[in-house]
């Protein structure tokens, strides 16, 4: 993986690579914590790109367990209205999901209807 994590935190999640694929070597932080502000400024200072993690809407089943969604933006904070975020662009462009994302988001919604979540 060539992502470089901000705190060790980040550095410790279970297939934090999955969740970053499409980002290379990006220096990756927490949201508007310290440590998104350190990956933020990876631009400036390494000419690396960066992501800022946030919890997915399905955090995990236990406290302690890893995390069964991750929110990655290289642009912003989808709650933070100071500045755009990748949600917010790319709803903003009017932008259709892919047909694949479509149908593996339509995949799990179904999963999650018997379930009830």
């Amino acid at each position: 993986m060539g992502m470089t994590a901000t705190n060790l935190a980040i550095g410790r999640i279970s297939h934090l690579d999955a969740f970053l694929a499409d980002h290379g070597r990006a220096m990756v932080g927490w949201g508007r914590k310290p440590s998104g502000r350190r990956a933020e400024m990876a631009p400036q200072w390494l000419r690396r790109p960066f992501a800022l993690l946030e919890d997915g809407f399905l955090r995990s089943v236990g406290r302690d367990d890893p995390p069964l969604s991750l929110i990655v933006d290289d642009l912003g904070c989808y709650y933070d209205a100071s500045r755009p975020s990748w949600i917010e662009a790319t709803t903003a462009r009017g932008a259709a999901p892919d047909q694949a994302r479509s149908a593996r988001a339509d995949r799990f919604v179904a999963g999650q209807r018997p379930v009830q979540i």
